[in-house]
C-alpha cells in the first residue's frame, strides 16, 4: 500500500537585521524625500497657513492674561487628604466659572481680590492628586498650589484667607472644640497629679534632711524610685499635651509660606507663536492633500 507524503509549506527565507535596517532607513529617506516634494508644490499654500498661525499665536499672547503661579506647602490635623482635596476643588471650580462673589464669600476675601484667582489646586508632596490618596491617616502634609492674574505683591492676604476658610469651617470648629477640651481635661488633671507628686517629693527630700534613717519610709510601703519614676510619666505626659494645644489646635497648618515672585508663569509669546504655527502648518497639510485628492478624481473622471 502506498503512503501519501505530508506536504510542507516552504520556509521562510531568514532577513537579517541589517537588511530590515537598510530597507526601515531607504522606507524613511523616501517618506522624508516625499514630504519635501510636496511641501515644495504646496509651499505658498503652507505658507500662507504658518502666516495665519503666527498672527494667531501672538494675538491670543496678547489676549491671554498674565498669571503667577504660588505654591505654600501645608499640615492637616483632622480626617484625610481626600476630604480637603474636595473641598478646594469646590473653590477652584467657583475661581475658573468666574464665580467670583460667591468666591470671595468663602475666602472673606474683597471682589477685587477674588476676581484675581484663576486656579486654587491641591497636590500630595510628590506632585500627584489628592484623589488618588489611599492613605486613611490625618496630620500629614500636602501642596496647595494657587494661580493668580496680578502681580502677586499681596499674597499673603490669600494665604491667610485660604488658611482661615479651613481652620474656621464650622465642622472642623466642632471637631476640634471637643479634643482642645479633652485635651484641657486631660492637661488640668495630669498637672493635678504633678503637684501631688511635687508635695510628695518635697516631703520626702525634708524628711531626708531630719532624718538619719531613711529606710523609715521603706518600712511604711513608700518607695522613693516609683515616685521619681511616675513623676517623669506624668511630665512627659503633660509636655505631649501641651505640643498637641500648641501645634493640632487649628484644622491647617502653614509648613512653607506663598511666596512673590516676579517671573509670570504664564505662557510666553514665543511658545504661543510656535505652537499655533505648527497647528496651523498640520491644517495646510490636511488641505493639500484633499486638493491633490480633489485633482486625481476630476482627472479620473
Amino acid at each position: 500500500m502506498q503512503e501519501t507524503g505530508n506536504k510542507t509549506p516552504d520556509s521562510l527565507g531568514s532577513v537579517s537585521f541589517s537588511d530590515l535596517t537598510g530597507s526601515f532607513f531607504k522606507g524613511l529617506t523616501e517618506a522624508i524625500g516625499n514630504f519635501l516634494l510636496y511641501c515644495k508644490r504646496h509651499v505658498i499654500l503652507l505658507c500662507l497657513f504658518v502666516g495665519i498661525g503666527i498672527v494667531l499665536g501672538v494675538l491670543n499672547y496678547v489676549i491671554s492674561p498674565v498669571y503667577y503661579r504660588q505654591t505654600m506647602m501645608v499640615r492637616h490635623t483632622e480626617l484625610t487628604l481626600k476630604t480637603y482635596d474636595e473641598m478646594i476643588r469646590d473653590l477652584n471650580n467657583l475661581a475658573s466659572t468666574g464665580s467670583a462673589n460667591e468666591l470671595k464669600d468663602r475666602l472673606h476675601l474683597s471682589l477685587d481680590d477674588a476676581r484675581k484667582i484663576r486656579t486654587i489646586q491641591a497636590y500630595d508632596l510628590s506632585g500627584a492628586d489628592l484623589r488618588k490618596d489611599t492613605i486613611s491617616l490625618s496630620e500629614r502634609s500636602f501642596l496647595i498650589e494657587l494661580t493668580l492674574t496680578d502681580d502677586n505683591k499681596n499674597v499673603a492676604i490669600y494665604q491667610h484667607a485660604i488658611i482661615n476658610y479651613f481652620n474656621n469651617n464650622e465642622y472642623f470648629t466642632k471637631l476640634k472644640h471637643d479634643k482642645i477640651r479633652l485635651y484641657e481635661d486631660r492637661l488640668l488633671f495630669i498637672e493635678g497629679e504633678l503637684q501631688k507628686l511635687d508635695s510628695l517629693k518635697e516631703a520626702y527630700n525634708k524628711f531626708l534632711g531630719t532624718s538619719k534613717n531613711g529606710s523609715v519610709f521603706y518600712n511604711n510601703a513608700f518607695n522613693p524610685v516609683e515616685l521619681y519614676k511616675q513623676s517623669y510619666e506624668y511630665s512627659a505626659a503633660k509636655e505631649a499635651t501641651q505640643t498637641w494645644l500648641l501645634q493640632n489646635k487649628n484644622t491647617i497648618l502653614t509648613i512653607d509660606d506663598f511666596k512673590p515672585t516676579k517671573a509670570p508663569d504664564s505662557v510666553t509669546v514665543m511658545r504661543s507663536v510656535i505652537i499655533y504655527a505648527i497647528i496651523f502648518f498640520f491644517i495646510g497639510c490636511f488641505l493639500g492633500v484633499a486638493f491633490d485628492l480633489l485633482k486625481k478624481t476630476e482627472t479620473a473622471q
